[in-house]
């Protein structure tokens, strides 16, 4: 009985090396708390994919915002072009203006409304007349198509004004356009990465909690190793104790299945332990450093080991119990905690040998 007291102190021991070893590479976590862990992990991963969606959105709109550029220097172009030819509207127009008042001034000074009047009364004979009037004909056809031309001109500069002030209306348009791609790219990139500087923030704050659990369970198992020693004297008492009579084997008896139980709940926290840092192993090994991925491998088969040689503790004292249902409740929670957490310590140390 005191080999298998000290085989069990042996285990502790080795487990609890091993997690001051976790102490060391900054693992932390318990199962209990592994799913905030997680939460924290997934929004750290949302974000990032945010991010990476936001950029690439970036340089979508950036694709628009040189389209636009493109567009917008095209726009210039015409607009150049079509105020040169507003500006040639213009001068024609003006000068056709001109050439109109120098006609009506020609005519006011010279009184030639009346002379072409005059010249046609003044005809001396039928042939004259007709002259005379053909002749004042082209000179008013000639004042009336000057008058058309100048009407042309004045539309020709109003279509031209027209076409280049929607042409800049355009170009504001897209310029405006423009400027909002711009603004949006940069209102979303900078979204994304304050989203993610967030997660990350409070993914450190997670791992930091989970550091401070794990330096808990450390301190937990230290406990464990007096614990686990100090468990073993009340049943070298016991069997040190008289057998003689009846009254002295009942009272044995008891005082021995008391110290029995209280040998198998030491190891079973011991198991409880262990599971609580195969899952922190499980957990480092998805989650943190490169590096120590072959830290946490070793640390999940330590801790199966550690797990299996406490089970074994627990056996050896329940089969000396006298209340069996109890024996069996005990040997029941051990192999529950066996069955839970060795083949999780098998996966892990799987995953981290085929990296």
């Amino acid at each position: 009985m005191a080999q298998r007291a000290f085989g069990k102190g042996k285990a502790t021991r080795v487990f609890l090396a091993l997690l001051l070893a976790f102490s060391l590479v900054g693992i932390g976590a318990v199962p209990a708390a592994a799913d905030p862990a997680d939460d924290t992990q997934a929004a750290v991963d949302a974000a990032q994919a945010t991010l990476d969606e936001a950029e690439s959105r970036m340089a979508q709109i950036n694709s628009e915002y040189e389209q636009l550029t493109a567009e917008v220097a095209e726009l210039q172009t015409k607009i150049d072009e079509t105020a040169a030819a507003a500006m040639e509207a213009q001068q024609a127009m003006l000068e056709g203006r001109a050439a109109l008042g120098q006609v009506a001034v020609g005519e006011y000074r010279d009184g030639s409304s009346m002379g072409l009047l005059g010249l046609i009364l003044d005809s001396k004979n039928f042939d004259e007349l007709l002259r005379n009037m053909e002749y004042v004909t082209q000179i008013m056809s000639y004042q009336a198509d000057e008058v058309a031309e100048q009407k042309e001109r004045k539309r020709a500069f109003d279509d031209v004004s027209d076409e280049l002030n929607a042409q800049k209306n355009e170009q504001e348009e897209a310029l405006a356009a423009q400027e909002a791609k711009r603004a949006e790219a940069q209102s979303v990139v900078e979204d994304a990465t304050a989203r993610l500087e967030g997660a990350q923030e409070e993914h450190a704050a997670r791992l930091a909690e989970l550091a401070a659990q794990a330096e808990a369970l450390r301190k937990q198992l230290e406990a464990l190793v007096q614990a686990d020693a100090e468990a073993f004297l009340p049943v070298a008492a016991a069997y040190k104790l008289p057998k003689e009579t009846p009254e002295q084997q009942a009272h044995k008896a008891a005082v021995l299945e008391k110290a029995l139980d209280r040998a198998c709940a030491v190891p079973l926290e011991v198991m409880t332990a262990c599971g609580e840092g195969i899952a922190l192993a499980a957990e480092y090994a998805e989650k943190g450093s490169v590096l120590a991925r072959s830290d946490a491998g070793c640390a999940a088969l330590f801790c199966k080991a550690a797990m299996q040689a406490a089970g074994l503790n627990v056996k050896v004292n329940t089969r000396l119990m006298a209340d069996k249902a109890h024996a069996d409740a005990l040997e029941a929670r051990a192999e529950q905690l066996l069955a839970e957490f060795v083949p999780q310590a098998d996966r892990v140390y799987q995953t981290v040998s085929n990296e």
